[in-house]
């Protein structure tokens, strides 16, 4: 695991343990899409009082989620909208981070225990189950043995 320092003196946590986008954890390749011909996606994300909202591309998405998948390919065309409202928006920040660039960013800064860095990721590998994404819960779990291996949290997962 690398950390690397921002300008805002926040530490992100990289994990160098990522498998090959081409490789069989993922499949033979990646999905081939362009911002004109994949339609995007858009995530309403937590209780109506507090919901954000995201956008990804629909083909990026639906291959590494085969829940999402189904969901998407039984939907209409013009339905490209989905309610979320089991996690929180870090959590999904941090999954649309990674079906983008294949790493978990945490931010970390003095005033964290590591009880607090771990809940995001914990979540990250909450929703990675739902959705049924085994290389983001792998991540996850590996982010979270090297940030806190003795944590009552992570012996709970």
């Amino acid at each position: 695991m690398e950390t690397v320092k921002s300008k805002s003196e926040h530490h992100f946590i990289k994990s160098s343990k990522l498998a090959a986008p081409s490789s069989p954890a993922f499949g033979t390749s990646l999905p081939e899409f362009s911002c004109s011909g994949d339609p995007c996606i858009t995530f309403l994300v937590g209780q109506e009082s507090a919901q954000e909202k995201f956008q990804t591309h629909k083909t990026l998405v639906c291959y590494y989620s085969s829940i999402l998948n189904i969901i998407f390919a039984t939907s209409e065309a013009l339905d490209l909208v989905h309610r979320v409202k089991d996690t929180t928006n870090e959590a999904f920040a941090l999954f649309i981070h990674w079906i983008y660039y294949k790493e978990l960013p945490v931010i970390i800064n003095s005033t964290m225990t590591n009880d607090t860095l771990i809940l995001p990721v914990t979540e990250v590998y909450n929703l990675a189950t739902k959705l049924k994404i085994p290389g983001l819960q792998k991540l996850a779990i590996s982010n979270l043995e090297e940030a806190s291996p003795r944590s009552p949290i992570i012996a709970a997962i």
